[in-house]
């Protein structure tokens, strides 16, 4: 993106996953910013380890949601005759780069569409998480509002 080369984390069915350098600025923000919100919300002091393994795990679970959002991309792309060749994470988020473009808009629309698809079942089952863990209650969502 700015120059600089990326550096491969893995491969999925093929697919080189990488990171470009800006990626680490936001990942370290992420933890930094999330490990002083769970330790003002735990009011912990600078001693415990607890608010920065959950600041880690946010972190993880942010960019993997990112991640997982690209790979629907990259898995419906295929399926319609379209290659990818690698995804690379970066500071904006993240990005399927495929073999060539779309023979059609249909085409298209599917593997634009594949994307926000993942990110909503990923809110689904943590909703649905959520729910389970903590309990509905309707006096939650008064609260919320």
């Amino acid at each position: 993106m700015f120059g600089g080369g990326s550096i491969t984390l893995f491969h999925i069915r093929g697919i080189r996953i990488a990171v470009d350098w800006s990626w680490f600025l936001i990942l370290f923000l992420v933890i930094f910013w999330m490990t002083n919100f769970y330790s003002d919300l735990l009011g912990t002091s600078g001693s415990s380890i607890t608010p920065f393994a959950l600041g880690l795990a946010s972190a993880a679970g942010f960019f993997g949601s990112i991640l997982l959002h690209e790979l629907g991309h990259a898995f419906v792309a295929p399926r319609n005759g379209i290659g990818i060749s690698s995804i690379q994470l970066w500071i904006f988020g993240g990005m399927a780069r495929m073999d060539r473009e779309a023979d059609s808009p249909g085409v298209e629309a599917r593997i634009a569409l594949a994307g926000p698809a993942v990110t909503f079942a990923i809110f689904v089952v943590m909703a649905i998480a959520g729910i389970v863990s903590g309990g509905f209650h309707e006096k939650s969502l008064d609260n919320a509002r």
